[in-house]
């Protein structure tokens, strides 16, 4: 049987190898070295140019088309810290009211609370902040904000079944009325018996009633309806 002999690398191969081990040191390091100048150099750079711009209003509430609740806040966001004096002093809503002011998130974070009863209801109003509001960095709001916004109007009933005045109505119908805005809140069925019950009947109607959301009640009468009568 014939033993084949594994030779050990030459002089030659043997440099080879180290300069490929060197080249690829030389290389890790260079690396090392740039990563840490950019790093060096991030920290040393000015602030973002965005710090410098003015201010702009982000986002607001009520959104367009929104009713706004009776006492619900005007809620105003900037991009960027405000001065608190010259941005109170740029705002005014028409007709006027009675509100008072909360910052909150740095100062970027305008709430507007309207005192009392709140905002009328059913009335339109204009909000304004004139491009004198300042942010913290000196410059001016960058143009001006101009929105209107609605006042959440009355609760009222939209529809009832049986209709108003239907004659002939099954005695073994329910009562069902739907209102235009919500009345309760989501709850579960076992918390039915906590939420107000909307309907009275002459002559009285024996029965139980529950809210199938949150602005449709319906009344199920207990047996049958008296026929013939109103």
């Amino acid at each position: 049987m014939t033993t084949a002999s594994i030779e050990p690398p030459g002089p030659a191969a043997r440099g080879s190898r180290n300069r490929a081990l060197l080249i690829a040191a030389l290389i890790g390091a260079v690396g090392v070295v740039a990563i840490c100048g950019l790093a060096l150099l991030s920290r040393q750079q000015p602030p973002s140019l965005t710090a410098e711009l003015p201010p702009v209003v982000v986002d607001r509430a009520p959104e367009r088309g929104e009713e706004q609740g009776a006492t619900a806040p005007i809620v105003l966001a900037f991009d960027k810290p405000m001065d608190r004096e010259s941005t109170e002093e740029a705002l005014s809503i028409t007709p006027s009211i009675v509100y008072s002011v909360r910052w909150r998130d740095n100062d970027t974070r305008l709430e507007v609370v309207p005192a009392g009863e709140g905002f009328e209801r059913d009335a339109t109003y204009e909000v304004k902040v004139a491009t004198s509001a300042l942010a913290t960095n000196g410059k001016n709001l960058a143009e001006e904000l101009l929105f209107n916004f609605k006042a959440v109007g009355y609760l009222e009933v939209t529809q009832v079944i049986p209709a108003p005045d239907a004659a002939d109505v099954a005695i073994d119908s329910d009562v069902t009325v739907m209102f235009n805005r919500p009345v309760v809140p989501l709850t579960s069925i076992s918390n039915q018996r906590n939420l107000p019950q909307p309907v009275t009947f002459d002559p009285p109607i024996e029965g139980s009633g529950e809210w199938l959301n949150t602005s449709i009640y319906v009344f199920h009468p207990e047996g049958s309806l008296q026929a013939g009568a109103t």
